[in-house]
């Protein structure tokens, strides 16, 4: 039998053993917080420090700047520290847009923006949604990138940054322009200088005198162009930034180029050079060298134009500035060409065809390779001559347009003579139905298995002649679909124009063609055609052309009638259509209507629009976009 001493020692016993088992338990929970603790702070230091390398991400290279980032930003999840993350985010973006990778900075806006907006950072948000409509501009998605300076504009509302809002509408007139809106391109302009009326010495304020300057003198208005230039040129003394007083100059210099006033123009050359030189801004001091030198050229100083032409080029090799390396090699090879110097001439020429960055404009290269045939030909070597003309000539797609145009007018004209042949078959189908029921009225049983036997064989006429027809139609939307992708890729590759040189008569036939008294108003023509597209207005004029061009209506009527054979009517619908084309096919316009794309490119209402669509491509702009994924 237990004792009660026995069952009071066990009681106690289990007691003291219950309140150690307790003692124990929050020692390892202290412990276990207290490591968590612990986690938690390093993350959050280490997430600051991996940060503040990535800020030094212009020094470092591309993967190792990205790769702090990621270490940062894998961090902030332990310590759940999302304004960090939106930090680190926004970095990364950053860091994507100082290498031109667009398409991954802005998928990273897109996370940043909602989480700084979580953390109540206004400004941070801001900023992402600028940035993202700056990375969309790039890309040339032009309305998305107004829907985030949209976005960006509405966070300010409440807001007094006065230098945001100036980036916001900044940014919003360059995209509107770029648009071919320069109605709203200017009001947005406007009220950068709006925001600042009472203080004249913002940057923002001169940025927008100047874009609004480059505005004017793209639409040819000189006097209006030099009135915005002079504006930014004060608030730019005003702020003694040396650099964009130059660049101003530069621009000043240009105009009055441009109006033959050469005078002027190399006063502010000379202005701009001097700037540049004392400000050591080699590529600022090359690129007006340069213009200077085409200037002097153009009026007859060609060794005044090569001394200067070969001092720029100095200044182009030194920051390894491709572009520019490669347009001077061709002035001098052009200006040796025409010294008669025909080894420097060559010697020019190849080098900047040898050259490995050759994402130039192709009427660069098509000059390159114009001068090498003339200057072969010169030396007698006709073999050499005549492949470089070859490739001349292969660059423009004057060719390659005529075929397939003339492909589907063969098309076109195939499925009309089968389309006529088919009724005839109808026809005279009808006619022996109705011979076959005059002769057995009284066998109606017969009859009805005739005219039975006889709508199933209309039947699969009808369907064999929609089949032809649909064979047809989709033979003409392939035609147009390469012409298509033709033009997106000769875009890609900084919008080729057309461009007629004269050559010096040969023994070619192609000298025929080549000299002709219209052919600079042609070359300003096509150039103001694709690179302007002055088309996209819905009332344009011929006189609107003509003014854009200064000259007369005559002259271009005349000019579009020879070398086009049409009128200015279809002359501009075809460039529209053309436009159409090119939107069916990109992906950031399947959202819109075909009435909506029509009224994009030009054409006031949806009938015109499908009349000038079929008539130029042989469908209907619904069908092309139906159908042509299946060829």
């Amino acid at each position: 039998m237990v004792s009660n001493n026995s069952i009071f020692v066990v009681t106690l016993y289990f007691y003291k053993l219950k309140h150690l088992f307790i003692y124990i338990i929050i020692f390892t929970s202290q412990l276990v917080y207290s490591q968590s603790y612990k986690e938690d702070e390093n993350a959050k230091t280490n997430a600051d420090g991996y940060y503040k390398l990535a800020e030094n991400y212009k020094n470092l290279p591309k993967e190792e700047a990205l790769y702090f980032c990621e270490k940062g930003i894998t961090l902030t999840k332990i310590s759940k520290e999302e304004s960090k993350k939106a930090k680190l985010l926004f970095l990364k973006a950053q860091i994507y847009d100082y290498h031109s990778d667009y398409t991954s900075s802005y998928l990273l806006y897109q996370q940043a923006s909602p989480l700084f907006l979580k953390a109540h950072d206004t400004i941070s948000a801001i900023k992402c949604f600028l940035n993202n409509g700056v990375t969309h501009y790039f890309n040339g998605s032009f309305d998305s990138s107004i829907n985030y300076y949209y976005k960006a504009e509405q966070l300010l509302n409440n807001k007094t940054d006065a230098t945001l809002k100036a980036k916001v509408y900044n940014n919003l007139g360059l995209t509107y322009k770029a648009k071919g809106n320069y109605k709203l391109s200017i009001i947005n302009f406007q009220k950068v200088i709006n925001l600042f009326g009472h203080k004249k010495t913002d940057i923002s304020m001169a940025n927008a005198y100047l874009n609004i300057g480059t505005l004017y003198w793209e639409q040819k208005n000189s006097e209006m162009a030099l009135k915005y230039f002079n504006k930014a040129l004060d608030v730019f003394d005003s702020l003694k930034k040396q650099n964009d007083i130059a660049s101003v100059y530069n621009n000043i210099a240009l105009i009055y180029n441009s109006l033959n006033d050469t005078t002027l123009a190399l006063n502010y050359y000379d202005k701009a050079s001097e700037l540049y030189a004392e400000n050591n801004n080699t590529k600022g001091l090359a690129i007006t060298l340069s213009n200077k030198a085409v200037l002097l050229d153009r009026y007859g100083y060609k060794k005044d134009a090569e001394l200067l032409f070969l001092e720029s080029l100095e200044l182009y090799e030194k920051v390894n500035y491709d572009l520019g390396i490669f347009t001077n090699q061709l002035n001098l090879s052009q200006l040796y060409s025409e010294f008669g110097n025909s080894q420097k001439a060559l010697s020019y020429a190849l080098k900047s065809l040898s050259m490995k960055n050759q994402n130039y404009p192709l009427v660069y290269t098509s000059q390159a390779y114009r001068i090498l045939a003339n200057t072969y030909s010169e030396l007698g070597n006709y073999k050499l001559s005549n492949d470089y003309f070859k490739k001349y000539i292969q660059i423009k797609d004057s060719v390659y347009t005529l075929e397939n145009s003339t492909a589907i007018a063969d098309i076109q004209a195939k499925y009309e003579n089968e389309k006529a042949e088919a009724q005839l078959e109808i026809f005279e189908q009808q006619i022996e139905i109705q011979n076959l029921e005059l002769v057995a009225k009284e066998k109606r049983v017969v009859f009805i298995g005739i005219i039975l036997l006889f709508s199933i064989i209309l039947g699969a006429v009808f369907i064999r002649l929609y089949l032809q027809k649909r064979k047809s139609y989709l033979l003409l939307v392939e035609q147009n679909v390469k012409l298509t992708e033709m033009d997106l890729e000769k875009e890609m590759l900084c919008k080729e124009y057309k461009q007629n040189i004269a050559e010096k008569p040969t023994e070619n036939k192609v000298a025929d063609v080549i000299q002709n008294n219209n052919i600079d108003l042609l070359n300003r023509l096509i150039q103001l055609m694709e690179e302007e597209k002055p088309y996209l207005q819905e009332q344009i004029q011929i006189n609107d052309i003509v003014k854009l061009l200064s000259t007369n209506r005559n002259y271009l009527s005349q000019v579009i009638n020879d070398h086009f054979g049409t009128n200015f009517n279809n002359f501009v619908n075809e460039y529209r259509v053309k436009e159409a084309r090119k939107m069916i096919l990109k992906s950031d316009y399947q959202q819109f209507t075909i009435e909506a794309i029509g009224q994009m490119v030009g054409f006031h209402s949806k009938a015109s629009f499908n009349t000038a669509f079929k008539k130029f491509t042989g469908v209907t702009p619904s069908f092309f976009r139906d159908n042509y994924t299946k060829v």
